[in-house]
């Protein structure tokens, strides 16, 4: 499974977006679906990009910029998605966000929010991604808490930096995560 993200505010074709903000799933399959329709326009399933990644001289040097949507991955040789909220400070060079709502495919839905900080490296060689964030905190699941670490490694994506696309790899408890993830504005 990959990663995604999706924006809230941006086209319509966005399928975690709806007319009062941003969707919330209740359902495994129902957010696979929109995750997987989201992240194909960007990504591969392992987040190696299927665009180019914005240049440097496209990516603006003041402001921020927000991206809303899913996170999903393999964890325990099954899927897990979850909805996630990134801003990117691209004066301060920063990363921040939010990551909640993970149902996994067998073990259904975990409570509990993550927290993002990172970096962006607007000039970063074409080796080294565009920006880099860590989500942490405490997932609970069926009475277990499970404290999770993924990381993120992306860039920004499209000539206007419309979307950011990357990979994830981490731990929820002791299992491994890996996958993807892909946003839009």
């Amino acid at each position: 499974m990959a990663l995604a993200l999706s924006a809230c505010g941006g086209s319509d074709s966005s399928p975690v977006v709806g007319e009062t903000g941003p969707v919330t799933y209740v359902d495994f399959n129902e957010m696979s679906i929109d995750a997987q329709t989201l992240s194909s326009q960007y990504i591969e399933t392992d987040g190696r990009l299927l665009i180019e990644r914005s240049s440097a001289e496209n990516l603006p040097t003041t402001g921020a910029a927000s991206y809303y949507g899913f996170v999903t991955g393999t964890l325990e040789g099954q899927g897990l998605i979850g909805q996630i909220a990134v801003t990117a400070d691209f004066e301060g060079d920063a990363i921040t966000g939010t990551a909640s709502n993970f149902i996994h495919e067998t073990n259904g839905a975990y409570s509990g929010t993550l927290t993002a900080a990172g970096l962006v490296r607007t000039e970063a060689h074409m080796v080294i991604t565009q920006f880099s964030a860590t989500l942490e905190g405490t997932l609970s699941n069926d009475g277990n808490d499970y404290v999770t670490e993924i990381a993120l490694e992306g860039d920004f994506l499209t000539a206007d930096h419309a979307a950011i696309g990357g990979n994830v790899v981490g731990y929820v408890g002791d299992d491994f995560l890996v996958g993807g993830f892909a946003a839009e504005r």
